[in-house]
């Protein structure tokens, strides 16, 4: 053998035992449980744990569980399978950075029936159902994809489905992408460890006494589903009772099993018995709790569905009930509105005076918050305890209204105002609609802060459904027709309209306003301003006063004929201002207290007193949004959805939206930094035919060229090696 085949041979052999080492090394690096296993290369890290969350977690003062329970990939969506691995690293990257003090746990419910048994009775997780069809066979199949997070002495807090996926409403194909998990994880951590704190404070906090009287049928005596219901109830409110500090006493009241019996149980408790499909006798399953002697609420023990109350959702019944009568452990909304007025005369008759316009806004928040309801026809001054203030449809304020509106800003709180510049009663019939202009009251101050009302209108061709008399105009006799009518955008359609970059919308899907009116937003000191929601491109405005009716005989489509292009345009509906504010007061008159007048006719009325001394400027990090639609949250909306529902109810997606921007107003600064990490929205443009066939031959090609490059190449050594012999 030559000198040049000997260097040759050493040189591959060294080769050989440096791949060897280093792929040894590199395989103790892969399974090592350390974060060196990982290297996130996308751009802002955004599969990595932020530095507020490595933080949090890494200052824990009790050791916290985290459990995935995540089915087996072939059971579950095809267009889920792709995010269990991504859900399980973060999963144990918390574990990681958290120095022993969170331990992971994954849980495979369908092959651990004691587990899944756990799962839904201590933590409500469920599992979720689709339809499949393949070449075989098709049916229905469920799978699990949850996270539970356990923290000491508090409620577990889980994380379904819903707060981890989201579905992308901008493509041809409607596809699912994965949320912000870390946001909504670290959020449960943190809402664990106040639950910890508001749950050890309860009943310290509770200034009443209680008594909880159950009315349990034998489980004999029960439908099949709810056999196991009595068991969990005294369990749970046993050992409520047994940590109330004594505040909380319970009752089982026995159930009579005659029909005299029951009825003197009714006459006595008015506990209302329960008649279910398919059982002869009807049966008792819920609670009736006393306040201070009072009987004040039942809450029923059962539910229509296919899965029975569990240990879970039954102690969050009774703890919430508890927790919405004790001081400072909700936050509070206030809802400031106009009152409709009373009718004395029809008073007098009886007649029920006419709801609080946004009542229904008001019993959908109730369940999650403590809700102050504020009369704007006579606010002073807005509570110190409203931890968000929505302003809903103000009309002509006075300004003492508008001053309790500015000092709540100026102390900082986070503000959301609704309104617009029309005004629209319902007709019956649909056929004489029109909207007349109205004042707010609240322009020039609002003007102060650099946001603006038009007078006009907003007509959007990308609208709603919505349902006219087919007859002239819209009227008369005619069928009923849906029409996609401009009256009614749909906000969140199309990329544009929602700016979803911003993390008060994060998550935000679709909405829609009634006639709304547009804003125009100015520079002004201090004060950043962030576009939310706009119409289309296809938009356009109405003077006022207009007709809102259909007029199928010049549209028989919208029933409105669509403007020029030059005049159809986007328009800005919703803002967030960011920044100090400085008091639309600070240079005027504080207005008087008007409720002067005193009960003797004989003394003279006492001068009028500021009714607070005017705070000049708010926080530099106070948040304010307008959106130009004081209409969209009302009853009328609700009604819609309740009586009609799809396609002409929205209430429901814009209670979601709303309640998005509620939660993001009441995030602490570390919350809104992770929730902005990995927003933005940047797909990979679609690929058309001549391109997907260039990348198809170049996979065939390239490979190809390689191998015979390699080839050539060895070809060449050789016969150069043979020419040296």
């Amino acid at each position: 053998m030559s000198n040049a085949s000997r260097e040759f041979t050493r040189f591959n052999i060294r080769v050989g035992i440096g791949l060897v080492v280093l792929n040894v090394i590199l395989l103790n690096v892969l399974l090592s449980q350390g974060s060196l296993g990982r290297w996130d290369l996308t751009d802002g890290d955004i599969h990595s744990l932020s530095d507020v969350t490595s933080n949090i977690v890494s200052n824990l003062s009790e050791e916290v569980h985290i459990t995935g329970y995540f089915s087996q990939t072939e059971n579950m969506h095809e267009e889920i399978r792709p995010f269990v691995p991504a859900v399980r690293d973060l999963i144990q990257s918390y574990g990681e950075a958290s120095n022993g003090r969170v331990t992971v746990s994954f849980v495979v419910p369908e092959e651990d029936e004691e587990a899944e048994s756990k799962a839904l009775s201590d933590f409500g997780v469920v599992p979720s159902s689709f339809a499949f069809r393949d070449r075989s066979e098709s049916g229905v199949r469920s799978f699990y994809f949850a996270v539970v997070i356990e923290y000491p002495a508090s409620k577990p807090v889980t994380i379904g489905l819903s707060d981890l996926i989201q579905r992308n409403l901008f493509e041809q194909e409607a596809r699912i992408e994965l949320k912000n998990v870390e946001f909504e994880m670290t959020k449960a951590l943190k809402k664990a460890i106040s639950g910890f704190e508001s749950r050890r404070h309860l009943f310290s906090r509770f200034e009443h006494t209680a008594t909880i009287r159950t009315f349990l049928s034998p489980s004999e005596q029960l439908p099949d589903l709810f056999k196991e219901v009595p068991g969990h109830v005294r369990k749970v409110i046993e050992d409520i009772a047994d940590s109330s500090l004594e505040k909380v006493t319970w009752a089982d009241i026995s159930v009579p099993s005659t029909d005299e019996g029951r009825r003197e149980l009714m006459a006595k408790y008015q506990a209302q018995p329960i008649a279910f499909p398919g059982q002869e006798t009807p049966f008792y399953l819920s609670a009736i709790i006393d306040l201070d002697g009072k009987p004040v609420a039942e809450l029923p023990l059962w539910r229509l569905s296919d899965q029975a109350m569990a240990e879970f959702d039954i102690r969050q019944m009774i703890e919430g009930f508890f927790k919405r009568r004790t001081k400072g452990l909700l936050r509070t909304i206030g809802i400031a509105q106009m009152t409709p007025p009373q009718d004395p005369r029809a008073m007098q008759m009886g007649q029920r005076p006419p709801p609080a316009p946004f009542m229904a806004l008001e019993e959908q928040l109730r369940g999650t918050f403590e809700v102050e309801s504020i009369d704007l026809g006579s606010a002073q001054s807005i509570p110190d305890s409203v931890d968000v203030l929505l302003v809903m449809e103000p009309r002509s304020l006075s300004e003492s209204a508008l001053y309790a509106i500015d000092q709540y800003v100026m102390r900082g709180g986070p503000t959301i105002v609704c309104a617009d510049r029309n005004d629209f009663p319902m007709p019956r019939n649909l056929s004489d609609f029109n909207a007349t202009s109205i004042e707010t009251g609240m322009e020039d101050l609002l003007s102060s802060w650099g946001v603006q009302f038009s007078e006009e209108v907003v007509f959007d061709d990308d609208s709603g459904d919505f349902f006219f008399q087919a007859g002239p105009q819209g009227g008369g006799r005619g069928r009923v027709k849906d029409v996609a009518w401009p009256g009614a955008p749909l906000i969140g359609r199309n990329e544009e309209s929602a700016n979803r970059e911003c993390s008060a919308l994060a998550g935000f899907e679709e909405a829609r306003f009634w006639l709304p009116s547009a804003l125009e937003v100015s520079a002004v000191a201090n004060i950043k301003s962030t576009p939310l929601f706009r119409s289309s491109e296809k938009a356009w405005l109405m003077k006022l006063p207009c007709t809102l009716t259909p007029d199928f005989g010049l549209d028989p489509k919208r029933g409105f004929v669509l403007p020029d292009d030059e005049k159809l345009s986007q328009h800005l509906l919703g803002v967030l201002l960011q920044g100090k504010f400085a008091s639309y007061f600070a240079d005027r008159p504080i207005p008087s207290n008007e409720s002067t007048a005193t009960d003797d006719d004989n003394e003279a009325p006492t001068q009028d007193a500021p009714i607070t001394a005017a705070l000049k400027s708010s926080r530099p990090d106070t948040r304010v949004i307008v959106i130009g639609d004081g209409d969209w949250l009302d009853n009328r909306e609700a009604g819609f959805t309740a009586q009609i529902g799809p396609p002409y109810g929205y209430f429901d997606r814009n209670m979601a939206a709303v309640r998005g921007i509620i939660d993001w107003l009441l995030l602490d600064d570390d919350l809104i930094r992770i929730r902005s990490r990995g927003r933005s929205y940047r797909p990979l443009e679609k690929l058309d035919e001549e391109e997907i066939d260039s990348i198809t031959l170049m996979n065939f090609t390239l490979p190809l060229g390689g191998v015979l490059l390699m080839g050539i190449l060895v070809l060449f050594r050789r016969s150069k090696k043979q020419s040296l012999i």
